[in-house]
């Protein structure tokens, strides 16, 4: 994808918040994203975060 930026280094900035720099446990991240207010088109999924 042009553009697209893979910078995320498994750091919680909202929602979950943990003591260690917010740094999220490893483990199985489920998520659902709604694309606009008045569809219903969904896009669900999940990602392993490994820290290893």
């Amino acid at each position: 994808m042009h553009g697209y930026q893979n910078t995320w280094d498994g750091s919680s900035n909202q929602g979950i918040r943990f003591n260690e720099g917010d740094k999220l446990p490893e483990g199985t991240y489920f998520y659902i994203l709604k694309l606009a207010p008045n569809t219903n088109q969904f896009f669900k999924g999940y990602i392993y975060l490994n820290r290893k």
